[in-house]
């Protein structure tokens, strides 16, 4: 990351959104953004302004998983490469008690 870092309004006055637009959108998680530990909020830098201004959104990887893209991968994976996990059979039963 390379220059500065703008605060939600900043960016959103930035862009041309509303706020609630914006916020709407990062937690979507639908547009490039940043969240530093233990702190509140979001900021986003230079590049993340320029990638929502060129459309080109939120990077590969940094998308939300969704239930169907865990069921379709589930399903593309043949029975063959799933682990065994008989050995992990009776650990419920045994955590109860």
């Amino acid at each position: 990351m390379t220059g500065r870092e703008y605060n939600l309004s900043e960016a959103a006055e930035i862009l041309g959104y509303a706020v609630s637009t914006l916020r709407d959108r990062v937690t979507q998680a639908r547009v490039p953004h940043h969240r530093r530990f233990r702190v509140k909020g979001v900021f986003f830098t230079d590049e993340d302004i320029a990638a929502i201004q060129n459309g080109t959104g939120v990077q590969v990887g940094d998308r939300r998983r969704t239930r169907g893209d865990v069921l379709g991968s589930i399903d593309a994976a043949s029975s063959d490469e799933l682990p065994d996990l008989s050995p992990f059979v009776g650990l419920r039963s045994l955590r109860s008690t």
